[in-house]
């Protein structure tokens, strides 16, 4: 993918959100309601870990203790693992499979934040055009 940055990857993502909202948008109503299903279950999802995340910050902060916050990292690492013994078909190597439950995981903010960019544009009558990721080389 020629991503050498984090912030590459994360606008990939919210390019990817974007896109789902957009195209669900589009064919929603519609007897085939592309990516419909896809977007909602990636707000919700998103939504859900939002709120895990505060209420984790905001338990850390107020009773001044840190295990909620490795709490979590131990579920997003399970979490991880379990996707990784479910897509055993798209590798043999477990790190591999390990690393794509993880970005499957933690990229799911970045997707809903794409959506809500799209949701924005589209309640201001706006219109964007290719959300780019890659710097251009001349």
């Amino acid at each position: 993918l020629a991503m050498t940055k984090w912030s590459q990857y994360l606008r990939r993502s919210m390019r990817t959100g974007y896109a789902y909202a957009e195209v669900s948008g589009r064919f929603r109503g519609s007897p085939l309601p592309f990516w419909e299903d896809e977007a909602r279950h990636n707000r919700n999802y998103a939504l859900i870990q939002i709120g895990i995340v505060t209420a984790i910050v905001l338990a850390s902060a107020i009773w001044r203790i840190g295990w909620p916050i490795g709490l979590f990292g131990v579920c997003l690492i399970l979490l991880a693992l379990r996707t990784a013994r479910r897509v055993s078909w798209k590798s043999s190597s477990l790190s591999t499979r390990f690393f794509y439950g993880l970005h499957s995981h933690l990229q799911q903010i970045p997707i809903f934040v794409g959506q809500l960019q799209y949701w924005r544009d589209r309640r201001k009558g706006r219109s964007r055009g290719l959300i780019e990721y890659k710097e251009v080389s001349q």
